[in-house]
């Protein structure tokens, strides 16, 4: 199963965002949310659900699981 941070960073990039916005939109620094991509840092739960709705996934998804087996 892909980390959190890998399926982020690829839906992110299938979005065509770049780390500076995503981090604009979900309220937080740039080098946060690179720590976060990176695998140094998590996020909060409120900025993961908000970070699934900017990448338009859906929470299941971005956590790298299947929402019917959840």
């Amino acid at each position: 199963m892909k980390q959190l941070n890998q399926v982020a960073r690829t839906a992110r990039e299938a979005k065509g965002y770049t780390q500076k916005q995503v981090a604009t939109m979900l309220g937080i620094a740039l080098r946060s949310y690179q720590r976060f991509e990176y695998g140094e840092r998590n996020l909060s739960i409120d900025k993961l659900f908000r970070l699934a709705d900017i990448l338009d996934v859906n929470v299941y998804e971005l956590a790298g699981r299947d929402s019917k087996t959840a």
